[in-house]
């Protein structure tokens, strides 16, 4: 297959996922389906229900198939020209310490790998210093059990960076010497996904340039009058020989023709193939069968990862469907899980010997669980305390079916070992927020709901009017008084603005707190008289 036939390769229907049982398409039994309803959430499920699902032996085959494409792809990118560049500038970065370990290679796998390489070292030289011992073990063991993966060591930055150092080192000086042995200890190397992203799309970059390349001499060649498959046959296989058009024009015809005409344009245009040959270190026809061989294998996953996403698509509707009324609304907790899903497709071992549903059920209510977290509310709340909240009320509801009356805080914190305080935060942190510009009423008008809310900070119209009358009658009462008895009166009741002590004022008076305390009851007395209390009286009944 070539890169102009690579390039054009629509996504096969053939190499189909393996036959799936009939007898569970129909949909659930309380899901009533309109036959020409427009509600995106009823035509959506109607469409999943369409598609069956996979029995224990399928999930088997698919997921064997996923291994397999994504080991060819990993054998392409291990003898691909450009990993070996990019992983000694990775070794340079290590080394400066420019670069991430977790850029380079996958944490977890590089250190499970090493684990696992470290456990079968020591299994050796216990079997060769006990060998009858492990015979007894073997007879004991059963070879049917799916043994359970052993916990990751502990190992700092230090020590890891360092194992990567070292795996790298011996990748640069196999290639020195052995390009084949290089690219074993390439394969060997788990990659991290956005490396084999970087150097898959290193490849797609140079195909491009290939094919534009090819088109062009497609074009050049046949507006010289040379038939297409004339050109292609001749031209596939050959795109290394700089006498190529030389050869062909030694035989006349439309060849002579051609090169009279176009050789200028011809020649340029291989000279710009040899460059991108000699760029990336392998002839172009090398360089297609391996941009062939990346396609193939990538079109295998795509096809493997719908027919796994597409027979699992009604056990994310039917999840969906448990976390609602809870911040977001149903196609959004759909297309949460559906991203749970694909990442339980990238990472279901069938080895482990549980089914596929089993496995993506967590994954997809982790990601609608995060997606109500960051997403369900105005103010976000934080996971743990999301996590928290739903404990909180689940206990409320057993409290509530066991007693018969609503629980208070301090009983559910009892029943949860949790503070008391803690319980009645995480309940007002749980009080949904309403928007003040939320409208109020099915009308039109612009009505919003901050518009019906009282400004406490702010004085109303009518008692600021009857804070100014009270200002006005209280100075004209205060003229009766001699200006030391109305300056005193201001000051102790805070009508200039703060109430003073009697200390405070004998001491700007140069007078005893008593002294002042005497006038002030004299003031007062003047004050009571009948007809200062009728002027005050209608603003204490008003």
């Amino acid at each position: 297959m070539t890169a102009l036939e690579v390039t054009a390769q629509p996504v096969a229907d053939t190499d189909r996922a393996p036959a799936v049982r009939n007898e569970t398409t129909g949909a659930r039994g309380n899901i009533a389906f309109a036959e020409h309803s427009t509600d995106p959430v009823r035509l959506y499920l109607r469409d999943v229900a369409q598609h069956p699902l996979l029995t224990r032996e399928q999930e088997v085959t698919l997921a064997q198939r996923m291994e397999a494409a994504r080991s060819a792809i990993d054998d392409v990118i291990a003898v691909s020209p450009f990993t070996r560049t990019r992983l000694v500038q990775c070794l340079q970065g290590l080394r400066e310490g420019s670069v991430n370990v977790g850029n380079i290679v996958d944490v977890e796998r590089f250190t499970r790998i090493g684990a696992e390489a470290d456990a079968e070292a020591a299994a050796g030289e216990a079997k060769s210093g006990d060998e009858v011992l492990d015979e007894d073990l073997e007879a004991v063991v059963d070879d049917a059990d799916v043994a359970e993966p052993a916990a990751l060591p502990v190992i700092s930055a230090a020590e890891l960076a360092e194992k990567v150092i070292e795996a790298l080192e011996r990748i640069v000086a196999a290639d020195a010497t052995d390009a084949a042995a290089a690219a074993v200890l390439v394969r060997e190397l788990p990659l991290s996904v956005d490396l084999r992203t970087e150097l898959i799309n290193a490849m797609r970059d140079v195909n491009r340039r290939i094919v534009g390349v090819d088109g062009r001499l497609a074009r050049v060649v046949t507006t010289a009058g040379v038939k297409r498959e004339v050109f292609l046959e001749a031209y596939l296989g050959s795109e290394g020989q700089p006498d190529w058009l030389a050869k062909r024009a030694a035989k006349g015809g439309a060849w002579a023709k051609l090169a009279e005409r176009k050789g200028a344009e011809v020649d340029a245009l291989f000279a710009e193939l040899a460059e991108i040959g000699q760029t990336v270190g392998l002839s172009i026809g090398e360089f297609r069968e391996l941009s062939a061989r990346l396609q193939r294998s990538q079109n295998d996953q795509i096809r493997t990862k719908e027919a796994f996403a597409k027979a699992n698509l009604r056990l994310v509707a039917a999840l969906a469907r448990k976390h609602l009324n809870r911040g977001l609304p149903f196609l959004d907790l759909v297309q949460e899980g559906n991203i749970g899903l694909m990442t339980a497709i990238e990472k279901f071992d069938w080895r482990r010997g549980y089914k596929f549903s089993t496995y993506a059920t967590w994954w997809i209510r982790q990601s609608m669980t995060r997606a109500l977290a960051d997403q369900g509310r105005t103010i976000r709340m934080p996971a743990h305390a999301c996590e928290a909240l739903t404990k909180i009320r689940r206990c409320a509801v057993q409290l509530r079916l066991r007693r018969g009356i609503e629980p208070t805080n301090e009983d559910i914190a009892t029943a949860l070992a949790m503070p008391v305080e803690k319980v009645a935060e995480l309940l007002r942190m749980a009080a949904d927020a309403v928007s003040l510009d939320a409208p109020v009423g099915d009308d039109d008008d612009g009505a919003r709901l901050g518009d019906f809310l009282e400004d406490s900070a702010t004085t109303g119209a009518f008692d600021a009017i009857a804070a100014g009358s009270l200002r006005e009658k209280l100075s004209e009462i205060l003229d009766d008084l001699t200006p030391r008895e109305a300056d005193i009166i201001r000051r102790r009741f805070g009508l200039a603005g703060t109430e003073e002590t009697l200390e405070d004022i004998g001491r700007d008076y140069n007078v005893t707190r008593e002294r002042i305390r005497q006038v002030e009851a004299k003031a007062l007395q003047r004050l009571g008289r009948a007809k200062h209390a009728r002027v005050l009286k209608t603003f204490l009944e008003g």
